[in-house]
């Protein structure tokens, strides 16, 4: 949801935008990618990984006309008390961290978002310093990249 974290200087960070259309459309462009049933696998095990999968289908399933049309009449998705307890069970997914997609998908680019939050005495809201960030994992890492000077925000794939 709209959750915010307070970090220890008492500053509340901004949540990140949760979009399932992203992710479709990121899933949608991996070229890796050939069948439409290979699109649902990894979009799930994306939607996994990403601790959303209970989220994003709660959000397609909203979709009354939709459900309509992809699903029969007596279909426990269509009716509402029973696709309610569905989500609810898929929420407790979120309590394993899964690498289903990241381990599947190794050349993949994965678009990040660094944020610079400023301390109060310096509200004026920019930076005059010279931060760099490097993303590092498993799999390797983006070396040092300077984020550009009088900026608070900056987002990259790798």
């Amino acid at each position: 949801g709209t959750e915010r974290r307070k970090s220890d200087t008492g500053i509340t960070l901004p949540t990140l935008r949760v979009s399932l259309i992203q992710d479709m459309r990121h899933v949608q462009n991996m070229s890796e990618i050939k069948t439409d049933v290979g699109r649902a696998r990894a979009w799930i095990r994306l939607s996994l990984e990403k601790k959303l999968l209970s989220q994003h289908l709660k959000q397609l399933l909203s979709n009354q006309a939709l459900a309509k049309k992809l699903y029969k009449r007596y279909a426990f998705l269509r009716c509402e008390e029973e696709r309610e307890q569905f989500l609810y069970h898929l929420l407790s997914l979120n309590a394993v961290d899964y690498f289903c997609f990241t381990s599947v998908f190794t050349t993949i680019m994965i678009p990040y978002r660094s944020v610079i939050i400023p301390i109060k005495k310096l509200s004026n809201a920019i930076t005059t310093s010279n931060p760099w960030i490097c993303v590092s994992g498993e799999l390797g890492d983006t070396g040092v990249m300077q984020i550009p000077k009088n900026h608070l925000e900056m987002t990259f794939e790798c």
